[in-house]
């Protein structure tokens, strides 16, 4: 005896996804920057830069970005004397912010391909020297302008659909828009401008082209 119970057609099934879990990406985004160039980037976080070993802590980023995006770890107001202006004025304290900020730049980054331009120190016979103790890495050194452009061109010569440039050569407020962005900031260039050019603007600006090779 045939059974009471309809049978489902298969018109009746809900649609299979075709792209489960797409909304968990970190997509590839083409950031316009405040000095009209545009680069590729990803957009990690915070979080994603400190699982990374970019940064050691929220804390370490709340004295280099719009304090209303990035609260300090203990949600209180930035402490007296971390305004971005006190560490423009410290050139100790403004090299450790642009220290970060050129890491943050390096790894977020994905076109141009962007090298903090530090290079293995060698010895006599061309090796790496001895690993330093107090970093448990190979001591590096800061590669010269000739080095850098040798190095340009021999990148582009084996990829010759991608650019390397140094992160030296790039603007300072470009970096810092980079930066600001990356973390979870406006992409806004009008909204950054008005915010963040009256405290950098005595902030110098990274070289404007790559040197020519010879």
């Amino acid at each position: 005896m045939p059974s009471s119970k309809s049978k489902k057609k298969p018109a009746d099934r809900k649609q299979k996804q075709s792209r489960y879990g797409s909304s968990w990406k970190t997509p590839l985004i083409d950031l316009d920057l405040p000095s009209g160039e545009v680069c590729q980037v990803r957009r990690p976080g915070v979080q994603g830069l400190i699982k990374a070993g970019v940064l050691h802590s929220l804390d370490s980023l709340t004295s280099i970005v719009q304090t209303e995006t990035i609260p300090t770890a203990e949600g209180k107001p930035l402490p007296q004397g971390k305004d971005i202006e006190s560490i423009v004025q410290d050139p100790e304290k403004f090299g450790k912010m642009m220290e970060a900020v050129d890491k943050i730049v390096c790894h977020v980054v994905t076109q141009p391909t962007v090298h903090n331009g530090m290079t293995k120190v060698l010895n006599e016979d061309g090796e790496a020297v001895e690993i330093d103790p107090e970093t448990g890495v190979h001591k590096l050194r800061e590669m010269t302008d000739e080095e850098k452009a040798e190095a340009v061109l021999d990148f582009e010569a084996k990829h010759p659909d991608r650019s390397l440039v140094f992160v030296d050569w790039i603007d300072s407020m470009d970096k810092m828009f980079i930066m600001n962005f990356a973390v979870g900031g406006s992409g806004d260039l009008t909204d950054f401008r008005e915010k963040t050019e009256a405290s950098l603007g005595s902030l110098p600006a990274g070289e404007a082209a790559e040197p020519e090779a010879e």
